[in-house]
């Protein structure tokens, strides 16, 4: 005969059982918590520091006529190429044709008569030891042949000044580079008071000049040592252009300047970049980027997405099948777009960076993905 179950004793297990449906539904199989989540990225820890260039021309020539004339032929346009020796203007040399004609007729009568004092001092001497003439003569005839060597001395410099000129009437590209406008066209009186007829930049490569101010002179040497002697496979050297690209070609840093100056507290420095497709411009502003050839990546997490507690530093990791994890991690320095993570998570795993007051470890959730750099995106009306 089965004993009868007390009325206390059958109520007590109708509310265990009660209580313990209760706990199955709050742990698992509650609604699902609506979340936004961004996906943790690889990152470079190194960052670049970055300062506000220049760039500038490494050779920069003004084109001048040394000598005056009317201009007969102006050999370029403007804008393009033009190499070393290139001809650019040509002056009417006939003036200066003349002048040399000039010149090497006086010299030849110089020569002339050198060569006839020559001869004269020759016969003096000669009777001066038969003892036919008297010494006086032969001194005279001595400072003759001095002065006739004189002269001819004196028509060469002439001669020479005067080839001088007349070269000059033909103005070559002193250098490489690219040529501005003609500033005088044919026809013109041009010479040394003209000014600058045209202008010859060398645009490949280029000097990108930029100044820091003493302390990041000082944080930049503790960083890389010697700044005189960087390594380009340890330092990048980058530039950001005008439009926001990234320039293609890295620098190497050309001259650091010798003092610093008193009254900004700047020291100067010139960083070199090839320029082969012409898309640095002297005279253009440009952001330089220095940080190291070989930076290390870490996972970095959104800002947002880091809470704390009495125990340190968590996150909530959504798993495979939507739940929210509670997990520990350990952050490093600050990035502009959240926190490197030194250890507990990794590279691609989801975490809430919005939504978090309603989570605890185990919550299942709805996710929408995060906006640019973390941020959610706006809800639709």
């Amino acid at each position: 005969m089965h004993k009868a179950i007390t009325v206390p004793r059958a109520v007590s297990l109708v509310v265990a059982l009660l209580l313990a449906g209760a706990g199955a539904v709050a742990k698992g199989a509650g609604p699902a918590v609506p979340v936004v989540t961004g996906a943790v990225t690889e990152q470079s820890r190194d960052r670049s520091t970055e300062f506000v260039a220049r760039v500038r021309a490494i050779e920069a020539v003004d084109v001048r006529a040394q000598v005056e004339g009317v201009i007969a032929e102006v050999a370029f346009t403007g804008g393009e190429q033009v190499e070393e020796g290139d001809l650019l203007f040509s002056l009417d040399p006939r003036r200066y044709e003349a002048a040399l004609a000039a010149a090497e007729a006086g010299l030849a009568r110089a020569r002339a008569s050198r060569d006839n004092a020559r001869q004269n001092h020759e016969r003096m001497r000669t009777l001066a030891r038969r003892g036919t003439v008297s010494r006086a003569s032969l001194d005279e005839a001595e400072a003759a042949l001095r002065v006739a060597e004189a002269e001819v001395q004196t028509a060469e410099a002439q001669v020479r000044a005067a080839r001088l000129d007349l070269a000059d009437t033909h103005l070559p590209s002193p250098i490489t580079g690219q040529i501005s406008a003609p500033a005088l066209t044919r026809g013109n009186l041009a010479g040394p008071g003209s000014g600058a007829l045209a202008r010859v930049v060398r645009t490949d490569p280029v000097y990108v000049a930029f100044d820091l101010p003493e302390g990041q002179v000082v944080s930049l040497r503790q960083r890389y040592g010697p700044l005189d002697d960087l390594d380009p496979a340890s330092v990048s050297m980058r530039l950001r252009l005008p439009n926001n690209s990234l320039y293609p070609g890295h620098g190497t840093l050309a001259v650091v300047g010798n003092e610093i100056n008193p009254g900004t507290g700047l020291l100067g420095f010139l960083a070199r970049f090839d320029n082969p497709d012409g898309l640095l411009v002297p005279g253009q502003y440009v952001t330089l980027l220095i940080g190291a050839a070989r930076a290390e990546s870490a996972p970095l997490v959104p800002q947002s997405a880091v809470l704390r507690d009495r125990e340190g530093e968590y996150v909530f990791v959504i798993d495979d099948q939507g739940v929210a994890r509670q997990r520990r991690i350990v952050t490093g320095e600050r990035h502009d777009r959240g926190w490197f993570v030194r250890d507990g998570l990794s590279a691609g795993e989801r975490v809430v960076v919005q939504g978090t007051q309603r989570l605890a470890d185990g919550v299942p959730v709805t996710e929408s993905e995060a906006g640019p750099a973390g941020n959610a995106a706006p809800e639709q009306p």
